[in-house]
């Protein structure tokens, strides 16, 4: 098996959630369900915001997606590192 660099896994995670997920090759399903997940997350991101709905839990929002994006980021890093010690 061709080792996989960590920080690439940890970069597409931040980018787009489930795609350094799928780079690693060991759980590519639930890859596509981060990734399917993340597309109807931004729909609805985009959505309110241009209907302009509870402007106030925009922070939480706001907030809550960026905490999942850096655990996906780490997610990844540490899944590759465990892919290539084995």
């Amino acid at each position: 098996m061709t080792k996989k660099n960590p920080w690439i896994a940890a970069i597409l995670n931040l980018i787009f959630y489930g795609a350094g997920t799928m780079y690693v090759g060991k759980r590519v399903a639930f890859g596509l369900i981060l990734t399917f997940a993340m597309l109807v997350v931004r729909y609805v991101e985009i959505e309110m915001k241009l209907t302009n709905l509870s402007p106030e839990m925009w922070p939480w929002f706001v907030g809550s997606l960026a905490v999942a994006q850096v655990a996906c980021a780490i997610d990844g890093f540490n899944e590759v590192k465990k892919v290539n010690a084995a």
